[in-house]
């Protein structure tokens, strides 16, 4: 197994002296000595962050052996050596909140001579460290990060080694300093070195010689800048090709895996978030109803269910009853009942919400009413006498299963064109596992074909293997519900070359279609950029699949967020931390692996996003993206409709402004991203088709 070794580097916002301390920590990241892998992180230019961030990665890593570039080397080991002759008291924080040592632990102290540094090499050594040092000056910010790192790794057991080492700026990339950056980057390679020799103890009998390395026999010895400053080492270069080499996947620079969590904790993790009402549960629920006269709750529901008769229903014991009352508004009750937002919809809208803040669990209720006959998988309904029309829908999600069981109903025949697999659409890939537990989409589904007249084409997509004109001429009418294309990206550098930037809708979809969920590998840290439904779902799931830290980031304040105030918290008290007001402006990685995202902060100024200019950085193994979807009218093959952003005009009738085509779902304009709007677009959408073929009612 490949051991790492930690080496950091300050980020570059504090100026040309902290760009070279990151530059030199960039310069050997990936680098790969025997079964060492060097792997840099990026720390904060400030007191109080940069010291915690440091624990953060060792105790992430778990490195054998830690390499600090910078310029206050030269003080952090007099510390070191204060402390290992009992010179001076513990560490203790400071006014600014980071660890550091006593002034007078390093005071005026300067080490000028080849024989000082040597001393503090011993002295390192007396406390379980072994160093690489220079002479040069060092500034207060880095001696802040090494008196804590220092301290912290003294109380490790067994002893961490650490190297010490200052490195020049690195020149700029021109002809005239392309020799001088190989011998800096041959420096930078000489130090890893001596930490990997360090950590294997193959340098051990060495070390005692002082600081420097000892080429092999018949070689001269490798220079050392703190014994002769102006001269180069003719060995350095020749060091960093026969020493090093480049790792393609350093060992700890990504904790990505699978199989974090157990098969009993996946299992009590993705079961059902709402457990289903009891009989009795129901009875007592069901009474609680006012069976208002003029209900809210129905005028809140986008399909206008009849709450209080189907609740009033429950109560008398007629659960057969109260699903088709459902299903006559909403074929599709059962699964809205799991991922409707009651919260803001008929549950907000409940009387016993406004007077006992605790409305009637109308969410519950619904599935209660729903599950039985979904489960025996036959349709209450019969197909209408045939009629002889036939439609073509396109797509087989909640907008379009609509559709076709209304027209159905009504005697007309429909083919359902699905590009997918299987029938449900986002029902089916994506929704979180633990909304729809034991395959419930598909058995929804299979309910919803069972009355008859409707055939379902799979793998069939509009514009790719069906075309709009062909569909016109064949069939008697047609109605788009496929959704929307592909999903919005973030448009920064290296988005689309980092492994381990991911988007939402896609990861989302195989985490729906794997038998075992524990399969899919997770980083240790997550980050997702988003504020709807999407972005909750994936960063829960991530919890629920063994993240140990996830944060989701949102441009603007949490009111303005898409997921409801039951998602944030479900979010929160899932251990998943939401920050509000910052956007991404870039991507780090090292090896082309995602590390980190760095964030500006924004607030609105007249209605416009805008930043201070203020920026901070999240270290990340796993970026998920949930910023929206985009139409794909590249698939209308130039069809004379109208578009507004990609996604199709319609009236209130759902037609499009194509004669014979009708359009629902998400990729309509005004589309709420949600099922039971999808739903009632299909119905209505039936409606009109019906009445414009002129053969009855839907």
């Amino acid at each position: 197994m490949s051991r790492t070794v930690l080496v950091t580097g300050f980020e570059p916002f504090g100026g040309e002296t902290v760009n070279a301390s990151w530059e030199a920590a960039q310069a050997i990241d990936g680098w790969r000595c025997g079964e060492a892998v060097a792997v840099a992180v990026r720390l904060s230019c400030a007191y109080g962050a940069c010291v915690a961030e440091f624990v953060e990665a060792f105790e992430r890593l778990r490195p054998e052996a830690v390499l600090m570039t910078g310029q206050a080397a030269r003080r952090a080991v007099v510390y070191v050596e204060s402390v290992a002759r009992n010179q001076s008291s513990a560490a203790a924080p400071d006014n600014r909140g980071a660890v550091c040592a006593p002034t007078a632990s390093y005071g005026p102290a300067e080490i000028e001579t080849t024989a000082d540094v040597r001393a503090v090499a011993r002295a390192i050594r007396d406390v379980g460290l072994a160093a690489r040092v220079s002479t040069d000056a060092g500034g207060y910010v880095c001696n802040h990060l090494y008196y804590g790192a220092l301290n912290f790794l003294r109380d490790r057991t067994p002893r961490t080694p650490a190297v010490f080492v200052h490195l020049p700026a690195m020149p700029e990339q021109n002809s005239r300093n392309a020799n001088r950056r190989r011998l800096a980057t041959a420096d930078a390679a000489l130090a890893l070195q001596a930490a990997i020799t360090t950590m294997t103890g193959r340098c051990e009998r060495r070390a005692r010689r002082g600081p420097g390395l000892t080429p092999a026999p018949g070689r001269e010895r490798l220079t050392d800048r703190s014994r002769n400053p102006g001269k180069k080492s003719r060995y350095a270069a020749k060091a960093l090709g026969e020493a090093m080499t480049i790792a393609t996947h350093p060992q700890g620079l990504s904790d990505v895996a699978a199989g974090r969590l157990d098969e009993a904790m996946i299992k009590a993790n993705f079961a059902d978030l709402h457990p289903p009402l009891t009989p009795h549960e129901a009875k007592v629920e069901a009474e609680r109803c006012y069976f208002c006269f003029d209900p809210p709750c129905q005028k809140a529901c986008p399909t206008s269910i009849d709450i209080p008769l189907f609740i009033r229903q429950i109560a008398a014991g007629n659960r057969d009853g109260a699903a088709r009352t459902i299903f006559d508004a909403n074929i599709m009750g059962g699964m809205c009942a799991r991922v409707c937002p009651t919260e803001t919809l008929c549950e907000e809208a409940c009387v016993r919400e406004a007077a006992e803040g605790k409305s009637v669990s109308i969410g519950l209720l619904q599935r209660y009413a729903t599950d039985a006959l979904i489960e025996a998988g036959k349709s209450p309904y019969s197909r209408g006498a045939p009629t002889g029309k036939r439609v073509a829908v396109v797509g087989a999600g909640p907008a379009g299963l609509s559709c076709a069981h209304a027209l159905a109903v009504a005697g007309v025949e429909t083919t359902i064109f699905e590009a997918r697999g299987k029938p449900g659409g986002l029902n089916e890939y994506g929704i979180a596992a633990y909304k729809t537990v034991d395959d419930f989409a598909a058995k929804e589904a299979a309910f919803i074909v069972s009355i008859g007249g409707i055939e379902v084409q799979y793998g069939v997509a509009l514009g790719r293997d069906a075309k709009l004109e062909e569909l016109r001429r064949d069939y008697d009418a047609v109605f788009f519900a496929m959704g929307l294309g592909s999903t919005n990206k973030l448009g920064l550098p290296k988005e689309g070359e980092l492994e381990n930037v991911v988007d939402s809708v896609d990861y989302i979809a195989r985490l729906r279609q794997a038998k075992d969920p524990a399969t899919l590998p997770v980083g240790r840290r997550v980050v997702v950029i988003g504020g709807g439904m999407t972005a909750i779902d994936i960063a829960v799931q991530s919890k629920r699949l063994g993240a140990q830290n996830v944060t989701i980031v949102y441009r603007r304040g949490a009111e303005k967020m898409k997921a409801s105030r039951f998602e944030r918290e479900l979010a929160q008290t899932s251990g998943v931390v939401i920050r509000n007001w910052a956007r991404p402006v870039s991507l780090e990685g090292h090896a082309g692996v995602l590390s980190g995202v760095v964030f500006e902060d924004t607030h609105e100024h007249e209605g416009v996003l805008a930043s201070p200019g203020s920026v901070f950085r999240i270290e990340a193994d796993m970026l998920f993206t949930a910023i929206g979807q985009r139409g794909a009218p590249e698939a209308l093959d130039g069809a004379p409709i109208d578009l507004i952003d990609g996604r199709i005009v319609v009236d209130a009738e759902r037609r499009t402004t194509l004669k014979g085509v009708w359009a629902g779902g998400d990729c309509v304009l005004g589309g709420e991203d949600l099922t039971v709007r999808a739903v009632e677009d299909g119905k209505q959408a039936a409606r009109s088709i019906v009445a414009a073929l002129g053969v009855g009612g839907a």
